[in-house]
């Protein structure tokens, strides 16, 4: 009944997603696959100007790893399931393989392997190929190592194996010497919390191996490299002499200040262990860019205040704003009241140009500066008010460093980088034994002796990868949270990645020209043809990682959502342009790892949007003001999910819940926008702020668990559900002033972390719940109803697969029947409360759908994926069902009004830039079919008085379609706006329709524009 409904993809593509790896074909420089987080393999054969998705056929669609074969570029492998251990990785099934260069893949086994590192292919042999399988993620498995195959797929041998804990994270092998093979084994696991980095990242049998049988044997590599237990390591191999070799290691003993001694000056003895310290949830709100030592910077001492611990007083990065080029500047938008800056009489508006003697250009280059600095220093603010320039001497605040950035300005760890990376270029003062705390290494015998280069290993669990020039050796190139070049062997590296994206994952290095790189991160795909120099950005497809997803009562509509690392944006339903929605129609309105957003309903200009741990802001569309939240101080201190829930209550516009390791609530009074009959009222000021306050006991059932998921019914007031992280789960029934535990009563064997909570709109006691137990290493499907505020549950599972962790779940406003459920692979809906469900529509592609959404004025489900970007479905339809109709055998269902928009063009634009389509335009008609008929269906549409105006065709199928009329009557002649009909010729028993053709709201003076992004063109 459902199959025929075709959902869209709106984008976008300027925040783009987590890419994994990049490929491109040998002799035909153009062609290049690329592999991303959650949204797939994207190909190209005009170097970036057009795309194509070539895994519709994939089983996942998150990628770690491809290979052409050397001998036969025809043979690709692309292996599932990225290597990170990051939190929101997602996970494969296996390897498939393509024998037409990419555009068609067949699996070909290693299907619980779940994340693979690499894939390596022999040189001259496209059926001998290595894999580097990681394994489970969130528990152990005997499908880890290194696997074999001379058959191109059809069997597999595992040929290097430790313990059903240890994984292979990259395997390499010599070009001219085949049967030498390389392998980095890997030990890592997270828990079940959403944390910076993995509970288990250093492991005993983690190292370096080397097999000179093809795999037979295999002896581990030691000379010159750490002794200390090792976590993540990549290496590579020069193509023009590959016993030429370098590594990236991840130490134990990352950032000590030698490699024997943690404290600087002989303070602290060695120690056995130099595992740093766990981290801490920050609420700082502070990017996770990385720190840049200026030259000749001393390490730090006991009576110094570390490096990093700077306080200014004026927000984390995009908690600013930035000037204009003609007069550029970090534009303050929020002050600490008593912090340095508005101590020194700094104001919200005034634009700092200058910090001592460096020039500003931008917040984040502020935000930069105040990171590098240390608590306690003096400096000089040069700003701009009012035009006039002013400069005025601060002192930095001091915040403590020993948590949340891992071991970043801690004095034990002089040399660390933020979250236990180590800083670059800091070889030289670790003494002797530095080679212990990791770094950059160069072996020139085919890896059986190494010499350190470099001290470099930024976020080494989330990277550690790097490249060598096919052309120079000389030239090295490590990914992080920055791109890393060297042209000296690695004596020294610098960042080379400047106005494009951080957080880099891949970088391919063309053989033929050594100024040509291709560099994938988590803002998409870049190229360069100066060595980072210069770059662009090539925004050809849409890989966009939500995590949640709303849409205000806008005409059009507009979708707001939060992205991985790339904050929350917003973006139309449609254009008033025919060639559709593109990047310049989205907008960015809160920096940070997007999240959680809410519009209120009745001024859409007022957005509340989140980052990571809890940061929450809201924002005024028409200005950019943002108004801080802030929380009062919980009773045992106050920490958040990654991913932490927040709502508007359905009673209360002015009431906001938002919910840590407790909940808290906050009410917002001067709301009104009266400026035509008050002049002295404005937008949302910055300096304005909601507080709100504590009113819960602790939420977790462990003293780690934080709330993730929050709802109020939206027919009883006060009446608050409340789930977290582990498992725990709570309702009040009195607006938050007493809570109960509930649940226990959840027919589970172990808790599971608590994904989504919906109270009906239809019925008081009827509530909605999904769990998701992957990171128990549990992927079944769960998701139930209780029909007594929690008191007992029922699974609603039948019809759906039983391996699929279940993300969101949706009851139609206006239709009790109808549900939808938002899974790891996809979206499926059930018509009839959730005993039965079915697959939803076609067009959405295999892909994690994060969030769900109704807008219910215009009957779109709106669909959050995390790496496909946002789709909408029409639902109207839908919404009509009942067992009747189901029992018919032919019906046409009631017709939304449908607006005459007034199109135009956009200038000509090429191909390069991606464009997502409207919907159709003029009027939507749905009609059910229990059978296929023997000809299209046809439908009459007909004016006041009868006329009939004009005849549009179906398709001859069965189930719920869509016929579209594009609002044309004869001679190709625009209808006008007015009351029409459409009718069934032929169906005895169908009746006919009235709607309405609307015309365009901008066309209507008296009816103003509803947001300002909407008419920016």
């Amino acid at each position: 009944m459902v199959q025929q409904l075709a959902w869209r993809n709106l984008g976008p593509v300027n925040p783009m997603g987590r890419l994994t790896d990049v490929a491109v074909h040998p002799s035909r420089p153009r062609t290049w696959l690329v592999g991303s987080a959650g949204g797939g393999l994207w190909r190209t054969d005009n170097a970036g100007t057009t795309w194509q998705n070539v895994a519709a056929g994939f089983g996942t669609v998150s990628i770690g790893a491809i290979a052409i074969a050397p001998s036969n570029p025809e043979i690709v492998y692309v292996a599932t399931g990225e290597e990170n251990a990051r939190n929101s990785v997602q996970w494969g099934d296996g390897v498939y393989k393509s024998t037409d260069g990419g555009q068609t893949f067949a699996h070909i086994g290693l299907r619980e392997t779940f994340q693979i590192g690499h894939v390596e292919v022999h040189p001259t042999d496209p059926d001998t190929v290595y894999v580097a399988a990681l394994g489970r993620l969130w528990g152990g498995n005997e499908e880890r190592g290194v696997y074999q195959t001379r058959d191109g797929g059809k069997s597999w041998q595992r040929v290097l194996y430790v313990d059903d804990r240890t994984g292979c994270i990259d395997v390499r092998v010599h070009a001219k010497d085949p049967n030498t093979v390389f392998a980095c084994l890997y030990e890592r696991r997270r828990d079940g919390f959403d944390g910076n980095d993995p509970a288990v990242r250093f492991g005993a049998a983690s190292g370096l191996y080397k097999s000179t049988d093809a795999g037979a044997t295999w002896r581990r590599l030691t000379t010159g490299l750490p002794s200390c237990q090792w976590g993540r390591s990549g290496i590579d191999l020069w193509a023009a002499d590959p016993d030429v070799m370098v590594a990236i290691v991840e130490s134990e003993r990352s950032g000590w200040a030698t490699g024997s001694q943690q404290r600087s000056g002989g303070a602290r003895a060695a120690a056995s262990s130099g595992a740093a310290p766990a981290a801490s949830t920050s609420e700082s709100g502070e990017s996770e860019r990385p720190a840049e030592a200026p030259a000749g910077d001393r390490q730090s001492g006991p009576s110094r205040s570390p490096r990093g611990s700077a306080v200014l007083g004026i927000g984390g990065e995009g908690q600013g704003g930035d000037g204009t080029p003609a007069a550029p500047g970090a534009v303050l938008q929020q002050l600490t009241e008593g912090g340095p800056a508005a101590g020194a009489g700094l104001k919200v508006g005034d634009r700092i140009v200058k910090v001592g003697e460096e020039a500003v250009k931008n917040y984040a280059d502020l935000i930069a500066i105040v990171q590098d600095a240390r608590g306690g220093e003096k400096t000089t603010l040069t700003y701009v008010r009012d035009g006039q320039t002013f400069a005025v001497d601060v002192t930095y605040g001091t915040r403590d460093t020993t948590g949340g950035f891992g071991n970043v300005a801690n004095p034990d760890y002089p040399n660390g980088g933020r979250l236990f990376g180590q800083l670059e270029n800091r070889q030289d003062r670790q003494g002797p034994d530095g080679f212990e705390t990791g770094g950059v290494f160069v072996s020139d015998d085919r890896g059986e002796t190494w010499r350190r280069v470099n001290s470099l290993t930024e976020r080494p669990f989330y990277y550690s990868v790097i490249r060598i020039d096919p052309r120079d050796r000389q030239n090295l190139y490590c990914v992080g949270t920055s791109l890393w070049g060297s042209a000296d062997g690695g004596a020294k590296f610098g960042a080379i990645h400047r106005s494009i994206h951080v957080d880099f994952h891949a970088i391919w290095v063309d053989p033929q020209q050594s100024d040509h790189l291709l560099a994938a991160c988590d803002g998409g795909i870049n190229e360069t043809w100066d060595r980072g120099k210069t770059w662009q950005v090539l925004n050809g497809f849409c890989a966009a990682q939500y995590y949640d997803v709303v849409a205000d009562n806008s005409v059009p509509y507009q979708v707001i959502g939060g992205l991985q690392d790339n904050g929350t944006w917003v973006g139309p339903s449609r254009t008033r342009y025919r060639d559709g929605i593109t990047a310049v129609d989205w907008v960015t309105i809160y920096g940070g790892d997007g999240f959680g957003a809410q519009s209120d309903p009745f001024e859409p200009w007022l957005v509340y949007a989140t980052s990571q741990n809890g940061a929450l802001g809201l924002v005024d569309l028409r200005s950019g003001n943002q108004a801080r939240i802030q929380r009062d101080r919980s009773p045992t201190g106050t920490r958040f999910n990654w991913d932490a829930p927040f709502v508007l209550s359905p009673h209360n516009r002015l009431t906001l819940y938002h919910a840590g390791n407790y909940v808290f609530r906050g009410d917002r009074y001067a709301h009104l926008d009266n400026r035509a009959t008050r002049s002295n009222l404005t937008p949302l000021r910055n300096q304005d702020s909601l507080r709100m306050r504590c009113c819960s006991p602790a939420l977790g059932r462990t003293e780690q668990g934080t709330a993730t998921a929050l709802a109020e019914s939206p027919r009883v007031p006060g009446l608050l559900y409340v789930g977290t992280d582990d498992g725990a789960l709570w309702r009040s029934g009195d607006g938050a002033h007493t809570w109960e535990r509930i649940d226990q009563h959840l027919p589970i064997l172990a808790p599971r972390y608590v994904s989504d909570i919906v109270p009906s709109h239809f019925a008081d006691d009827r509530v909605y719940l999904t769990l998701d137990g992957h990171r128990s290493d549990d992927f079944a499907t769960y998701v139930f109803v209780s029909q007594d505020r929690g008191s007992t549950w029922r699974r609603l599972d039948d019809g759906l697969p039983s391996q699929e962790p279940c993300y969101a779940v949706m009851e139609d406003p206006r239709n009790e029947n109808l549900l939808f459920l938002g899974t790891e692979y996809g979206c499926h809906v059930s018509l009839d409360r959730g005993q039965q469900w079915f697959a939803l529509g076609q067009g959405l592609p295999t892909v994690a759908v994060r969030d769900l959404f109704v807008q219910d004025r215009d009957s779109d489900l709106i669909a959050a994926t995390h790496g496909r970007g946002v789709f909408v479905l029409d639902i109207e339809a839908l919404r009509q069902c009942t067992a009747a109709v189901a029992k018919s055998k032919a019906h046409l269902f009631a017709v939304e009004p449908a607006i005459l928009w007034r199109m135009q063009s956009r200038n000509l634009q090429g191909h390069r830039d991606a464009k997502f389509a409207n919907p159709p335009y003029g009027a939507v008609f749905h009609l059910w079919l229990a059978e296929a008929p023997a000809e299209p269906p046809q439908l009459t549409v007909h004016d006041v008085t009868g006329a009939e105006v004009a005849k549009v065709k179906g398709r001859a199928v069965a189930g719920v379609q869509a016929v579209v009329w594009d609002a044309r009557t004869g001679q190709n002649r625009l209808a006008k706006p007015g009351t029409y009909a459409v009718q069934w010729p032929g169906q005895t028993g169908v009746e006919a329709r009235a709607f309405e053709l609307l015309p365009d709201p901008a066309t209507l003076a008296e009816v103003p524009s509803s947001s300002p992004t909407s008419d920016r063109e």
